[in-house]
């Protein structure tokens, strides 16, 4: 018997604080005194532009969290590696293709803040 099946689908993630987090696994009384960002906080942010040049959208369902997971790890990780990028990545599943631009998206996005650090 599964408990929560949907724990380990595709759901809207949110920021919570910085940390991504499927919106099925915390109560909205957890998120009093927190930020919360949802996709649309992220408007015109460069991991969405990155999204974009890189033609990393695949089936659409998955591409906010893909940004969201993206976003949080170019910021809490801005000297991310190949394995750390894979590992967040595959913390959001999606059977269309490869995470090779979206791969290349985190990483121009990572390639810029160290530049203008």
């Amino acid at each position: 018997m599964r408990t929560n099946f949907f724990r380990e689908a595709v759901l809207p993630l949110l920021l919570v604080d910085g940390i991504p987090i499927k919106s099925c696994m915390m109560l909205a009384i957890e998120t009093v005194g927190k930020e919360i960002t949802t996709i649309e906080g992220l408007r015109n942010t460069p991991i969405q532009r990155a999204f974009i040049e890189h033609f990393a959208f695949q089936c659409g369902y998955c591409t906010p969290g893909f940004i969201m997971n993206a976003y949080a790890l170019t910021e809490q990780h801005p000297d991310a590696d190949d394995s750390t990028i894979q590992e967040w990545l595959e913390s959001n599943i999606c059977r269309c293709t490869s995470y090779q631009e979206i791969e290349e998206a985190v990483k121009s996005v990572l390639m810029e803040k160290r530049k203008n650090e």
